[in-house]
């Protein structure tokens, strides 16, 4: 029996997800040998962005902007996150931030 686009797309998603789902379990490897590695933690926030748990890469990127609160890509994911997940004010307060603090 020959499957349908729409079948094949369901099939096609769950694997996607599940290749990010194993990216986060081995980013929590790494952090508990290297914790303020900011590549991983970006990596892993975006894995999780990409399965739609935003409040946990929104974490993921505070994480990070504790160690280097002037990292552009975790803020700019984080932005992305915050977006996702509707919350529109505190993602403009972020961008306002950004731009004041590269005047």
């Amino acid at each position: 029996m020959r499957e349908t686009a729409d079948e094949l797309l369901e099939n096609a998603n769950e694997l996607f997800l599940k290749k990010f789902k194993d990216a986060i379990l081995l980013y929590d490897e790494i952090l508990k040998l290297d914790a303020e590695n900011l590549n991983v933690i970006n990596n892993k926030g975006y894995a999780l962005s990409k399965i739609k748990n935003y409040d946990d890469a929104i974490t993921c990127y505070d994480q990070g902007l504790k160690i280097n609160p002037n990292e552009k890509s975790l803020q700019i994911n984080k932005i992305s996150s915050l977006r996702k997940k509707h919350d529109f004010q505190s993602a403009l307060n972020l961008c306002d931030f950004i731009l004041k603090m590269n005047q």
